[in-house]
């Protein structure tokens, strides 16, 4: 592919006729100068920009990508929901706004992240929730061989990206931390060409591979770990089917503190039956399960299926009702394990001990669950569950499916620090939330008999292949989130 090529012409372009306010500082290398589109006909040449031509297609149609999982996302179709729920093609340029608010939906608010960006950890976190697999690197987890392997490996491929976290400073440009894809490689000078993100502050450029390097093994000072990079894929199936992890609230940062030093905690505790390990697990004053895990939640946004063509609205419906049929298996494999029935038992001690007092009154059970093409999420009443019509709605109407569940629940605030506050905690979610500890989490537990006893009611090793698959997403996400709090092993 020569120089000229449309994608050649479209950076070209781009590169002339918007007015940035920074030129690219050297030893940067803009595009569309003349040794910068030679370098783009040399790595053509060499088959190394490959991940470029595929990125473009969406990095045109937004003046500012506030989010680069969007472009990644865009460019390898991550997921059921996105491509056909939301109709993310058709959307992106007409709806932004709406789009990324419902790819945003377990992170923190729109306003927020545009203003204050996103850390390393919770990138990675959206990225994989919205169907990548994800692989991360801080700069102290390989070396620059391994990087410049990765880089060509991504630059000559169409099924795996790369995008870097690095410090601005360090290639003499404008800010700090900043996330950035690689769209190509030049070989015979060792240069990568950065997709910058901030559009509207410098256009796509070469750069010594070397010198990024310094940049992504610099010092986050949003975290004090180090940069560095991610490789992101296409998974086969969405991650998520009806548990997520969630970082809209600040309180998951405690949360997620008090969980990587359960194993230390269960040392240093007397432990004497199962109550007590969950009455430690769930009993830290700081943590706030209700918000930190929870079911996926429905988008408020229009979610354009109206604007899909028929074919794509009948397989909508498709998508719709095969993933309902599994959500509701995967609540019956739930509910049908040893460790639920512990949970709920303990829930009811709790909800019936006069130290706690129920903020929901008497109404402590769970409540139908409506399910909609993106997930299930708490409702209060009970709409109808009339069968889908073709575009995906009960009966044409705006009341979508429920799921009917049975089961303990409680909302409740505890004088003694059990912390059962913030929402409806159902028992099936707190179980979920014990699967995905690793199974380290339980070695502490100083009686051997009970402590095999909780291995074995908290492995996955010999639970049904869906909620295995479900809790393996769930280790992933609390994998991916540590990633922000220091290193965490699952």
């Amino acid at each position: 592919m020569s120089a000229s090529s449309p994608e050649a012409e479209f950076l070209r372009r781009d590169s002339l006729t918007l007015r940035r306010p920074h030129p690219v500082p050297p030893p940067g290398i803009g595009f569309a100068s003349p040794e910068g589109e030679l370098l783009y006909s040399e790595a053509s040449r060499d088959g190394t920009l490959e991940s470029l031509l595929v990125q473009l297609n969406f990095w045109e149609k937004v003046a500012e990508l506030v989010f680069i999982f969007l472009l990644i996302a865009n460019a390898i179709e991550l997921s059921s929901r996105v491509f056909l729920g939301l109709g993310l093609g058709l959307t992106l340029a007409v709806r932004p706004r709406a789009c990324l608010e419902f790819l945003l939906d377990s992170c923190d608010p729109f306003e927020k992240v545009r203003s204050e960006g996103l850390t390393f950890g919770k990138l990675a976190l959206l990225a994989y929730q919205n169907g990548a697999e994800v692989e991360l690197f801080r700069g102290n987890q390989c070396t620059i061989d391994d990087f410049r392997k990765y880089v060509v490996k991504c630059a000559t491929s169409t099924d795996v990206y790369m995008v870097t976290y690095y410090d601005r400073a360090h290639l003499n440009q404008m800010r700090h931390a900043h996330f950035a894809p690689i769209g190509a490689y030049h070989g015979g000078r060792d240069l990568v060409l950065v997709i910058d993100v901030a559009r509207l502050e410098y256009p796509p450029f070469w750069i010594p591979l070397e010198l990024l390097w310094k940049a992504l093994t610099s010092t986050d000072e949003a975290t004090g770990y180090q940069m560095g990079f991610m490789l992101l894929s296409r998974l086969p199936d969405d991650p998520c089917l009806i548990y997520s992890l969630s970082c809209r609230d600040e309180s998951w940062i405690s949360t997620a503190e008090y969980l990587r030093q359960l194993p230390v905690v269960m040392k240093t505790e007397d432990i004497k039956d199962i109550e007590h390990v969950l009455a430690i697990v769930f009993g830290s004053p700081s943590s706030n399960y209700g918000k930190f895990i929870t079911r996926i939640s429905k988008s408020n946004a229009d979610d354009g299926r109206s604007e899909l063509p028929e074919v794509l609205r009948k397989k909508l419906v498709e998508v719709e009702a095969e993933r309902l049929a599994n959500q509701e298996e995967l609540l019956r494999q739930v509910q049908e394990t040893q460790l639920y029935k512990h949970v709920g038992r303990w829930l009811d001690s709790k909800r019936s001990s006069s130290q706690y007092v129920a903020s929901l009154g008497d109404s402590c059970t769970l409540p139908d669950i409506p399910v909609d093409w993106r997930g299930i999420h708490h409702l209060t009443s009970k709409p109808s569950s009339s069968p889908l019509d073709s575009n995906g709605r009960v009966n044409g109407s705006d009341r979508m499916l429920t799921v009917k569940l049975s089961g303990p629940g409680v909302a409740c605030t505890s004088p003694d620090g059990i912390s059962l506050n913030d929402g409806l905690l159902a028992a099936d979610a707190l179980t979920m939330m014990l699967f995905t500890l690793p199974p380290q989490t339980w070695s502490g537990i100083s009686n051997a008999k009970l402590s095999a006893e909780v291995k074995s009611l908290a492995s996955i090793d010999n639970i049904p292949p869906l909620l295995k698959k479900e809790a393996l997403s769930l280790r992933k996400q609390l994998q991916l989130l540590m990633m922000d709090l220091g290193s965490y092993s699952t």
